[in-house]
């Protein structure tokens, strides 16, 4: 009984959390920024909010296709990391080059 019990329990804490979504970047570089798409479960995630670890480049929000273009404020070219967090807090990161003319 005690045993059957314990898996009641565990089995009970498992249902009951929250489903994790499985937040996806996929990061197209151009010149001074990238086209960053983002899906969830597979699908287009719109609204999503999108910031980078370069300072000054302000945050961007996904259109209904889970697209946006961001710009990226640096003088010089290098790797910029990207972060997407949706409205209920997932994130999911991906760094890319990006290039800036001269």
């Amino acid at each position: 009984m005690l045993k059957l019990t314990g898996t009641m329990i565990a089995a009970t804490v498992l249902l009951s959390a929250p489903v994790m979504a499985d937040l996806k970047l996929r990061v197209t570089p151009q010149n001074e920024g990238a086209w960053v798409k983002v899906s969830e479960n597979g699908s287009p995630a719109s609204n999503v909010q999108i910031t980078t670890n370069v300072p000054g480049s302000g945050t961007f929000t996904t259109d209904e296709h889970g697209r946006a273009f961001v710009t990226v404020a640096s003088n010089r070219s290098g790797s910029v990391k990207f972060r997407a967090m949706d409205q209920e807090g997932n994130l999911a990161y991906k760094m890319a080059l990006i290039h800036k003319d001269k």
